[in-house]
């Protein structure tokens, strides 16, 4: 699916070639054609193209766990010019310095939370909100309001400029924050818990028990394949995932059934 495919015809097409105000195309002078009378024979308007989509944009949401490659995957879906929006990214940009919910955090959380810079040390925050059910939850309440409205806004555009048949917001906490039932479809990306438990460790460098909790803190993921439209596993290797992400675009093109 390439995005040339993808991409909405402009209105002002359809006057592009249209005959000048100084005669139709078939005026005659004499007798005469205009065009036979040493002038240049008046195009025919281009006719518009119509829209591709013949179907309301699905709106698609992709969710996993920490360390089940979901970054991957959503890597793939770009690749393939799937429109997509990140959630991890916009809740970066609601705690920039200076911003309502970075103040917010600061008074909920302590100053030493924020760097002298202004901005938010994220790994101190974490070790709070992941030990602490109470305080991720306050964590999520002031920081996912803002998130959700931006999502909800990009789909609208997508909406509104491009023929896609479909767009994706990766979200990480999908199920966990009650969301899953604002989008179309559901994609989970997954793998073997000691495959996930690994890779988290790895990629992080934290130790065993800081991660189990990690893990812990979100929904297992079990729960998140049984609730979901469709999956795609990252066990096997890259070859193997990109054949899945391909045959998921595909039935999701078609409309997701």
């Amino acid at each position: 699916m390439r995005s040339s495919t993808w991409t909405r015809t402009s209105a002002c097409a359809a006057t592009i070639g249209a005959p000048s105000c100084c005669g139709s195309a078939r005026s005659v002078t004499n007798g005469t054609p205009s065009w036979k009378s040493g002038l240049r024979r008046p195009r025919k308007p281009r006719r518009r193209r119509p829209d591709r989509r013949s179907r309301p944009m699905l709106r698609v949401a992709i969710t996993g766990g920490i360390g089940t490659g979901k970054s991957y995957v959503v890597r793939l879906l770009r690749r393939r010019a799937v429109p997509t929006i990140d959630a991890d990214q916009l809740a970066r940009a609601a705690v920039q310095p200076g911003q309502p919910a970075t103040e917010a955090l600061r008074a909920r959380f302590g100053p030493d939370i924020v760097a002298v810079d202004g901005s938010l040390d994220r790994a101190r925050l974490g070790r709070l909100v992941f030990a602490d059910p109470a305080a991720r939850a306050a964590l999520e309440a002031l920081v996912h309001p803002p998130v959700r409205r931006a999502i909800d806004a990009w789909f609208r555009r997508c909406g509104a400029c491009t023929d896609a048949p479909f767009a994706v917001a990766d979200i990480p906490l999908l199920f966990e924050t009650g969301r899953a039932g604002a989008f179309d479809r559901v994609v989970v990306v997954a793998c073997d818990p000691a495959a996930q438990r690994e890779r988290v460790m790895a990629r992080d460098r934290l130790p065993a028990a800081e991660v189990d909790r990690r893990i812990a803190a979100q929904l297992p993921i079990a729960d998140k394949v049984a609730r979901a439209d469709a999956v795609v596993t990252t066990d096997g290797s890259f070859d193997e995932t990109d054949r899945q992400v391909a045959s998921l675009c595909r039935q999701l093109a078609a409309g997701g059934s």
